[in-house]
């Protein structure tokens, strides 16, 4: 038994460490882009954000309450692609949910956020994904 102990704490230790490493590694470099590349992803960015901010569930900043959603930033090169959408998709889905809580009603429906979200792909240079994840 002494062994499987010492055993089980090798395996803490190891476990530890590697979750050190974890913490202290810096994010995986994004793939190089040319200064084209992230003019284009910033236009198409802006736009997602654009669009969002007609929806009545969007306030602008000086109407916000403390602790509301924040706007993802279109220029930050330091996001991915897919970073970017699961950002501006958190972002309107948080945005949504305050906006039933203060007792308002869904004002754009699932369908018609996919279809936004589906046109703004864009910027991945894939084509659109259906409700299912297949393509269209």
């Amino acid at each position: 038994k002494r062994r499987r102990r010492s055993s089980d704490q090798e395996d803490l230790q190891k476990r530890s460490r590697s979750a050190e490493k974890q913490r202290t590694a810096s994010p995986p470099a994004l793939p190089a882009a040319s200064e084209e590349e992230w003019l284009r992803r910033e236009e198409v960015r802006k736009k997602a954000v654009d669009m969002i901010k007609t929806f009545p569930e969007y306030k602008p900043k000086e109407e916000r309450e403390p602790g509301a959603p924040t706007t993802p930033d279109p220029k930050d090169r330091n996001i991915s692609k897919r970073k970017w959408k699961y950002l501006t998709t958190t972002w309107r889905m948080a945005l949504k949910r305050r906006y039933v809580e203060e007792g308002h009603g869904s004002a754009v429906s699932s369908e018609d956020w996919q279809s936004i979200m589906s046109a703004l792909s864009v910027e991945d240079g894939d084509r659109p994904a259906s409700a299912d994840g297949g393509e269209v």
